[in-house]
Order: C-alpha cells, then structure tokens, then sequence
C-alpha cells in the first residue's frame, strides 16, 4: 500500500479508535493497474492501565487473537515525532509465531532523526529490520 496512514482518537467510553488507510495499489511490469483507496477501522483499550504502552488492538474486520492480553506495545517512542509498536502472536493450533514491528511518524516520509538507533535497538531485540519497507508517502492525497 502507499500513501498508508493511521489515525487514532478517543471513543465515548474512553477506549481508542484506530484507523488504518491508504492506497491499495497493483502494478505489473512497473505500470499501475490499478489504485484505490483502503481502510479498515479498529478500537484499542489498555487491559492493564498500570500498563498503558501495551495495548489490545482488534479490527472489525479481523477476528481478535489472544482474547483480551496486549498485543500492541509500545517499545520506544519521544512522544513528539516517532513511536515504534511491536505485535506478535501464535497462529492457534499451529507452532507458528507471527511478529510485525511499525516505526510511525507524525508527519508523512519523514524518518526520525535517531532512524538508525532506533533499528539498532529492534535488532538487539531479535527483530530483523532487513524485512522493513519505508511505505511510498509521495502525491499523496491531503486528508
């Protein structure tokens, strides 16, 4: 996807909207096939409030996995340009543990300045920042 964004808010009974969208876009041979907008809408609470960086995240679209424990955490964030969020879970009856890790910014294809300690940092945690694609955030739409 490009142009990918996420958008957070506060809901009536305090738990956080999540919106995650962008442009689905499929090219072949260098060319667009086509390109349309995307989004999905969840809602994420804090099981634990002495715990706020560790948050249960669950999409409307998507079956929840890991009934109510955190699956988002926040690892690492200076509150004003970045945070850096790790998720991982078992796939249910399979030996199979799936791992994301998402460097977000405030503002739109601008790394944060300490980019290379911060994947420094998820390297020394075991995660393999080889596998990370910066998301295409040129002509994007204004929203």
């Amino acid at each position: 996807m490009d142009c990918v964004r996420a958008e957070y808010g506060l809901n009536p009974d305090q738990t956080i909207s999540v919106l995650n969208a962008g442009t689905r876009t499929f090219k072949l041979f260098g060319r667009t096939i086509f390109s349309r907008p995307a989004s999905i809408n969840g809602d994420a609470t804090t099981p634990d409030p002495a715990s706020p960086a560790e948050l249960k995240v669950s999409f409307s679209q998507i079956d929840g996995i890991g009934g109510n424990e955190p699956n988002y955490y926040i690892v690492e964030t200076d509150y004003d340009n970045y945070a850096v969020v790790f998720s991982c879970f078992d796939l249910p009856g399979l030996p199979v543990n799936i791992q994301f890790a998402w460097i977000l910014t405030r503002d739109r294809g601008v790394a944060p300045a300490n980019l290379n300690a911060i994947k420094s940092n998820l390297q020394a945690a075991g995660v393999r920042t080889r596998y990370f694609k910066s998301v295409n955030q040129a002509d994007c739409p204004v929203v």
